[in-house]
């Protein structure tokens, strides 16, 4: 950004809020698409699957022998919901051959998926599962995310250990913005760069005026900057050309 010209206004905790606010937004956008499962309990709908103490959906923590995650942690909504009532699926041949990759990745692992094509081949066995047994009843009580908020699934389930798989989004981090989604991620990062200049620039006292007449003139400019990023990274990424380039 200082290569580019932006004035050096911000220390590191001030650019690391732009950061954060700039992966809120992009968040909303183009969320990490994630899929975990959990096996089902005769006559049991409600599941707590935000929360790291509930026996019937936690999984282990890799990084911490003994300890235990919720199986949804860092959930930003449940997109939606994939189970059988009648019966547990994952040995049936009604994928194949895509249906290797659907059991062992998604079923007892849960992945990310980062590549279009790999998306595009789990969503197309997906609908294919739906239009054999029809979609599936859920929704969320509660907050997403609280640990007292779970997930119900109906018709209620009449057998233990029947395969229940949740797609669900989640939060980025810097570390899984991927090189052909950078774009984005920058777009809205000079967003709330320009947006943080501004209200700078509108605490005159102790500010550099790199060349502006006065504060009032550079609190102008970095306002109009603003509002133009704003309404660019909007039609980019909200606006039917976004919505035509993420399908």
């Amino acid at each position: 950004m200082q290569r580019r010209k932006y004035p050096c206004l911000l220390d590191a905790d001030d650019f690391q809020a732009v950061i954060d606010a700039a992966l809120r937004d992009y968040n909303v956008h183009d969320p990490l698409i994630s899929f975990v499962s959990f096996t089902t309990k005769e006559q049991v709908g409600d599941y707590y699957v935000f929360d790291a103490t509930d026996v019937n959906t936690h999984v282990a923590d890799p990084l911490n022998p003994g300890q235990f995650l919720a199986l949804c942690a860092g959930a930003i909504t449940i997109r939606d919901v994939y189970w059988n009532p009648g019966g547990d699926w994952s040995s049936l041949n009604i994928f194949s051959p895509g249906w290797q990759m659907l059991s062992q990745v998604v079923l007892y692992t849960g992945s990310y998926f980062h590549q279009p094509s790999q998306m595009m081949t789990l969503r197309q066995k997906l609908d294919s599962w739906k239009t054999q047994f029809g979609a599936q009843g859920f929704e969320v009580f509660g907050a997403t995310g609280e640990a007292t908020a779970f997930l119900r699934i109906y018709p209620l389930p009449m057998q233990n250990d029947g395969h229940v798989i949740v797609e669900m989004s989640k939060g980025h981090t810097l570390d899984t913005v991927a090189p052909s989604e950078e774009r984005f991620f920058y777009q809205w990062l000079e967003v709330h760069l320009c947006e943080a200049i501004a209200n700078a620039y509108s605490q005159t006292a102790g500010v550099e005026l790199l060349g502006f007449k006065d504060a009032q003139a550079a609190l102008r400019y970095w306002e109009r900057k603003f509002e133009q990023k704003y309404e660019k990274v909007l039609a980019i990424q909200a606006g039917p050309q976004g919505q035509g380039e993420r399908s």
